[in-house]
């Protein structure tokens, strides 16, 4: 199993770009929502535990999709080195054991840009930062960054369409097109 970890601030198009990696390659996706829905589902969002439920349900997904022989899985999501390193160290070992390899890929564009495309009004119906003000604050609360890995690609979606910004990540892998 690879594992394409597509990561970066809100509005950089993770989403997007994962869709047109889906089409072209056939990847399974494991969008960042959709474990921060399950949590929402039965827990407040601030509320203690919230985190370790969203983290456990993707550590689980991961171990599954590996176990599966799932050929190649999407996981999107905001990394902060700081808070995160914990949960990617436990990506890292829960693929680790099936010979699983990650596939780091960082997504970055202009804060400007992101201010731009957070309006959105998809984003509002997914429940995900959907405002500048909600933005602002969490670009100043959260370092997204790279993680910290030599293999780890970066690229940005400033002026790239999200199908191009998919085609470099495949060609970058060497992965192969449906």
């Amino acid at each position: 199993m690879q594992l394409i970890y597509l990561h970066g601030a809100p509005a950089v198009g993770k989403l997007t770009v994962s869709k047109h990696l889906v089409e072209l390659i056939g990847a399974r996706l494991f969008d960042n929502h959709v474990a921060i829905d399950l949590a929402r589902s039965v827990l407040d969002f601030e509320q203690d535990g919230f985190w370790e439920l969203v983290t456990r349900a993707r550590l689980l997904v991961l171990e599954t999709t590996a176990l599966q022989n799932v050929p190649l899985v999407i996981l999107t999501s905001c990394y902060s080195d700081t808070e995160d390193r914990e949960t990617l160290e436990a990506y890292e070992k829960t693929l680790g054991r099936f010979n699983a390899k990650i596939l780091p890929v960082f997504l970055h564009c202009s804060k400007k840009e992101m201010r731009r495309r957070v309006r959105n009004p998809d984003r509002k119906e997914r429940q995900k930062i959907s405002t500048e003000a909600d933005l602002e604050q969490f670009i100043c609360e959260t370092l997204c960054t790279p993680i910290p890995r030599e293999n780890c690609f970066k690229i940005s979606t400033e002026n790239t369409s999200p199908r191009d910004t998919a085609e470099k990540i495949i060609k970058r892998f060497n992965l192969q097109a449906k």
